[in-house]
């Protein structure tokens, strides 16, 4: 099931379900699809330094829910010192639709505009209209694009059990503490700041084995005003993505003592 594949500069966008009909009274994940050219991005929820994260604006049939987009963990770009974080090459960015359980019609319309900007080291704003039909049936089964939902999936982040983050501040820097692990090496590992204007997105992250987990600190951004009463991150592992979240502190408390510093690649 797709729309219409939409060329514009720099992408080739579409609308696509993960399933070849919907069912009344259960989920149907939708997604945006983007084919972008070689060197060319487009934007996560938190762009970084510049840029906008991409929107996708839904008009559905009377009963017919949506829910935001769940963003696969991002990549990150460095364009002389401005960073961004946003997504190359062939991604899915999918939703969920709900339909009642006495939808009427014999198909779901799904009309749809996208909006982006697709950058290099100049960029351009994008927009493409969309429209998806799909069956509704008692019956479904996995459409062509079942793989772009697959390879989105092992992207998005999950909340992961046994740790806990806190975030206080620390002079110039946060210092992000995570309990329970995870094992390995940060050498391996990208964080992501969810929520913007925390901290500088050009720093490295310093991190450090603590009793239990790690200690991260991080520069704050040169737009920092506070904490916030809660903060989300997303750390992107070799093998998945963990959901990250914490209330705010601006006193640093009396925190472990660190076994050594590392920095964190950008």
């Amino acid at each position: 099931m797709s729309s219409v594949p939409r060329a514009t500069d720099h992408l080739v966008s579409r609308l696509v379900a993960e399933r070849t009909a919907a069912v009344p009274g259960r989920e149907l994940r939708i997604g945006l699809l983007l084919e972008h050219a070689p060197h060319w991005h487009t934007y996560w929820i938190n762009p970084g330094d510049s840029g906008l994260p991409t929107r996708l604006d839904l008009r559905l049939p009377e009963g017919v829910e949506a829910d935001a987009i769940e963003w696969p963990a991002p990549q990150r770009f460095d364009l002389g010192g401005i960073v961004n974080y946003g997504y190359e090459g062939r991604v899915l960015l999918p939703l969920r639709l709900r339909l009642p359980a006495d939808y009427p019609h014999a198909r779901l319309s799904i009309e749809a505009r996208g909006r982006w900007l697709v950058c290099r080291s100049e960029c351009l704003p994008g927009s493409a209209e969309y429209r998806l039909e799909v069956p509704v049936s008692e019956r479904s089964a996995p459409s062509a694009w079942q793989e772009d939902f697959a390879r989105a999936d092992e992207r998005l982040p999950r909340v992961p059990a046994g740790m806990r983050l806190q975030v206080a501040e620390q002079g110039e820097d946060l210092r992000l503490l995570l309990r329970g692990g995870p094992d390995g090496t940060p050498d391996a590992w990208q964080l992501y700041p969810r929520t913007p204007r925390l901290v500088a997105n050009a720093a490295r992250p310093r991190w450090a084995p603590v009793a239990g987990g790690w200690q991260i600190l991080w520069r704050k951004s040169e737009f920092y005003t506070g904490l916030p009463s809660a903060s989300e991150w997303v750390l992107r592992l070799p093998d998945r993505a963990l959901a990250l979240s914490a209330g705010g502190s601006s006193e640093p408390g009396a925190g472990p003592s660190a076994e050594g510093g590392q920095g964190q690649d950008p």
